[in-house]
Parts: structure tokens; C-alpha cells; sequence
């Protein structure tokens, strides 16, 4: 990589800092998301989503990075006009309409984090989903719901989904549901058996869900002990994950943890008995 480009990431990198204001250097920073070195439009990027709100006039060149061709890129200039917020949806709604599905799943990803501020691409997003991928239908779904507030609206597609024969969609299908946080709390009876798929990306997917909806301890614990014997090392991962986030409520987990001694079983066993 050429020396400009190299004193550009650490300048950037420097505006990354906790106690660093980067809103005065808003200008150079937005000038870096057109810079042909992919790593500086990234990190450039990143420091538009730290300023937020003020880096409104980087609304543009940040849509433009949705149409990038390389996935990092677009995650995280969908995420930076999330964060800038409302101001970002007019513009959001505009990349609705682009042909390339990356595009659109990224700009419908802002909206659904914007949520209730972005009520009015509700229609766009109903508009478009019928005839969209299978994926940026979900992404739809899962946005139609956090933005309504309304759980039902988002969530018999997902659920379908849930059915899929392609492994990746139902795995797509439990990420899209995360988003949907307490509300997506009806939606448990059908997740727990995600948690016996014979696909373990599948299988790692539903144990994570489970734990980020804040599903109740008692539905909750005693799959994810069974998770704990699972042949895949990400499964048991996320399962001692989840049993940790529960903390005291998990405590019926103890013994089946104590069988393990990695860092992950060890971690969760503190985090349960509070050390003591």
C-alpha cells in the first residue's frame, strides 16, 4: 500500500480514538470514502458512524459505498448512516430502488437499525419485498417490523423461512429474528427446535437467538445444556455464551459446564456462580 494511503489510515485511526472529536475533520473524512485504497474508505467510513448525527452532509458518498462491491464496505456505511439517523432515510429510500440485492440488504439494514425514526419507508419496504430475493425479503421482514414496533409483521416470513431446505436462508432466517429483540418472543416455539438442526451454523444460530431475544431462563437453559455435548466447537461456543448471559438463572447448567475446562466453559461458570 503506498505511503499516502498509509498516513491517511493513521490519521484516520487517530480520529477513531474514544476521546478524539472527529465532527472538525468531517469534511476530510468524507473526502476519504471516494480514496482507491478499500481499507481507507472503510476506516473512513467507520469514523463517519463514531461522529453520528453531525456527519449528515456524508450522507451521499456513504449510500454510494452501498453499491461496493466488497461486503466490509457496505456493512460498515450501513451502519454509519444509521447511526447519522434519520436525516439518512430520504436517501435510503432512493437505494430501494437499485437492482443489486447487496444494495438494497444493505440500505434496508440502516433502516431497520434507524427503526421508528424511518416510519416512512415502511410502504417502500412492503413495496419491494414480494418481488425481491429470498434474503433481502427477510431483511424487509425483520425492518417492517422494528420500524412498525409490530412483531406480526415481520415475523410469519421469518418463521417460514425457518423451513427453508438451503441451511444458509434458515440460518439468515434466526439472524433477521435477533433483530426483533423481546418482541420476537412469540417466534420461541418455533426456534428451539432451530436448535436440533442438522446443520450446525444452523444449530450455532438458534443458540445465539435465543439468548439475544432474551428468551425466559426456563425455556432457555436446558437446550442450551444439551448444545453443551454438541460435535461442533462454535455450537458449544455459543451455548456457553448464552448460559453466561443468563447468569444465576442458568445455575442448573453448572455441573454439565464443570465437564469442560476451556476458557468459555470457565468464563461462564464465573459469570453463573459470581465467583463464588
Amino acid at each position: 500500500m503506498p505511503d499516502e494511503a498509509q498516513n491517511r489510515l493513521a490519521a484516520l485511526g487517530q480520529l477513531m480514538a474514544a476521546d478524539v472529536d472527529a465532527a472538525p475533520y468531517l469534511a476530510e473524512v468524507a473526502a476519504s470514502l471516494d480514496h482507491k485504497e478499500v481499507p481507507v474508505r472503510q476506516l473512513a467510513a467507520a469514523v463517519l458512524g463514531k461522529i453520528g448525527a453531525p456527519a449528515v452532509a456524508a450522507v451521499r458518498p456513504l449510500c454510494r459505498c452501498l453499491t461496493a462491491p466488497e461486503d466490509d464496505l457496505r456493512a460498515i456505511a450501513s451502519f454509519a448512516l444509521a447511526r447519522i439517523g434519520p436525516a439518512s432515510v430520504p436517501a435510503l429510500r432512493l437505494m430501494l430502488q437499485f437492482s443489486d440485492p447487496r444494495t438494497v440488504a444493505a440500505a434496508v439494514g440502516s433502516l431497520s437499525q434507524i427503526g421508528p425514526e424511518a416510519r416512512e419507508s415502511l410502504a417502500d419496504l412492503e413495496t419491494i419485498a414480494p418481488r425481491a430475493p429470498l434474503t433481502v425479503q427477510m431483511a424487509c421482514a425483520a425492518a417492517v417490523a422494528r420500524i412498525s414496533g409490530d412483531a406480526s409483521r415481520g415475523l410469519p416470513l421469518l418463521l417460514r423461512a425457518l423451513d427453508h431446505a438451503d441451511a444458509s436462508v434458515r440460518k439468515q432466517a434466526l439472524e433477521r429474528i435477533t433483530e426483533l429483540g423481546p418482541a420476537a418472543h412469540p417466534a420461541i416455539p418455533r426456534i428451539l427446535p432451530c436448535a436440533a438442526d442438522p446443520a450446525p451454523e444452523v444449530r450455532a444460530a438458534a443458540a445465539l437467538t435465543l439468548g439475544r431475544i432474551r428468551a425466559p431462563a426456563s425455556e432457555v437453559v436446558s437446550p442450551m445444556v444439551r448444545l453443551l455435548d454438541d460435535a461442533s466447537p462454535e455450537v458449544r461456543m455459543n451455548a456457553m455464551i448464552v448460559l453466561a448471559s443468563y447468569g444465576d438463572a442458568a445455575s442448573a447448567a453448572l455441573p454439565a459446564l464443570r465437564k469442560w475446562t476451556d476458557a468459555a466453559a470457565n468464563a461462564a461458570i464465573e459469570r453463573i456462580s459470581g465467583n463464588r
